[in-house]
């Protein structure tokens, strides 16, 4: 099935986004009684001015016309391939744990856990055993959230677990208090005053985003989770959400790509906006290609999407080395792999490589032999030379 892209979007390059996605994402107000320049102050997030930004005359411009792909909804069908890999990787995930390479061990448990199709117990299972590991590097901050998405399973052994979940929040207290004396400054006092709340979420956020913008990942994370374990009653869960993203990122940042997917997915479930969603999908796929644990449908056809998106807004470049991810996927069907090759070969007809485009579309022409289309993109480029 095409794809066409009639009208190229309003102009983004890729450095844009990545400069406007550099910082943490802001505290969550409402935006019909807070000031922009509050907001902006808050945490400097140019995020934050598309919120009130008024609409533009983008949509109305007439651009050129563009190459259409080809679409297909990814599929791999691996149901027999997925109980063993799953086997192998919690199986090196507890050879790990025992020999107290925790880190290493997270890695390849958060695998297992990506693969689709786990049974629920074994699923709930893998929970448990990431958020132990994350208690023994005393990584508390993370191993609350591992915990409070075991308990959140049916079966969970909570008699078990919530004196693990209570030790990993006292851990992450006491490291926030010690971040925030070092800072000058203390943890608020509970209170069940909303005003009360308000502020005292609002000072932790606030040094939890500078700990972010000076580069101080780790401790970022500790302060954004505190934020998010405390009882707050105004825009609690846009609050919260903020936190899992910035979590997400600190993660990123950090190189704990395995660690990430957890919270990226916590987020997309809640995100306030589909911009919003598909920049933290994008910091998903990464994170999965990055950890090793692009495995399943879904995550496929996310990042089909995002390469989509990026050949739709002309960047090339970054369309070609998803859409090559994609194809390094095993277990593709057919019909995709071969419409993936046409597309890898369209994005480099849009690179001026048409000497590296001429073999994907053959061979997608060897499938589809009757579409005129391809035959033509194939013909044009056959006598042209290759430019730079």
């Amino acid at each position: 099935m095409k794809h066409s892209h009639d009208r190229k979007p309003p102009a983004q390059t890729r450095h844009a986004a990545d400069a406007q996605s550099s910082h943490a994402r802001p505290f969550a107000t409402d935006p019909q009684t807070t000031p922009v320049l509050n907001l902006q102050k808050l945490i400097g997030n140019q995020a934050v001015q598309r919120l009130f930004r008024p609409g533009t005359a983008d949509s109305q411009m007439t651009v050129p016309r563009i190459a259409p792909l080809r679409t297909s909804t990814p599929h791999i069908s691996r149901e027999e391939e997925n109980v063993e890999a799953a086997r192998e990787h919690f199986e090196e995930g507890q050879r790990l744990f025992r020999a107290g390479r925790y880190q290493a061990a997270i890695i390849r448990l958060e695998r297992a856990r990506q693969i689709p199709g786990l049974d629920a117990d074994i699923y709930t299972t893998l929970l448990y055993n990431l958020g132990v590991c994350n208690l023994r590097l005393e990584r508390f901050a993370t191993a609350v959230n591992y915990f409070e998405q075991y308990l959140a399973r049916p079966g969970a052994d909570a008699e078990e677990v919530e004196p693990l979940l209570e030790q990993a929040r006292q851990g992450t207290a006491a490291d926030a208090e010690t971040i925030m004396n070092r800072q000058g400054g203390s943890l608020p006092p509970p209170s069940s005053d909303p005003a009360a709340q308000a502020d005292s979420a609002r000072t932790l956020f606030e040094q939890a985003a500078a700990l972010y913008e000076a580069g101080q990942y780790r401790q970022a994370i500790i302060i954004f989770e505190q934020v998010r374990e405390m009882e707050i009653t105004d825009n609690a869960e846009a609050i919260r959400a903020a936190c899992l993203f910035n979590i997400g990122r600190c993660n990123v940042r950090l190189g704990r790509h395995a660690t990430a997917i957890i919270y990226l997915e916590q987020y997309i479930d809640v995100a306030p906006s589909e911009a919003d969603r598909q920049e933290a999908e994008a910091m998903l796929v990464e994170a999965q290609e990055n950890a090793g644990a692009l495995t399943s449908v879904e995550q496929a056809q996310m990042m089909f999407r995002m390469a989509d998106r990026a050949y739709s807004a002309g960047d090339y470049a970054t369309a070609l080395h998803r859409f090559n991810t994609l194809l390094g996927i095993r277990g593709l069907d057919e019909t995709t792999r071969s419409q993936i090759e046409y597309n890898i070969g369209m994005c480099y007809i849009r690179l001026g490589r048409a000497a590296e485009a001429r073999p994907y579309l053959e061979r997608y022409l060897a499938a589809h032999p009757d579409d005129s289309e391809a035959q033509a993109r194939l013909d044009e480029i056959t006598q042209q030379p290759e430019t730079e």
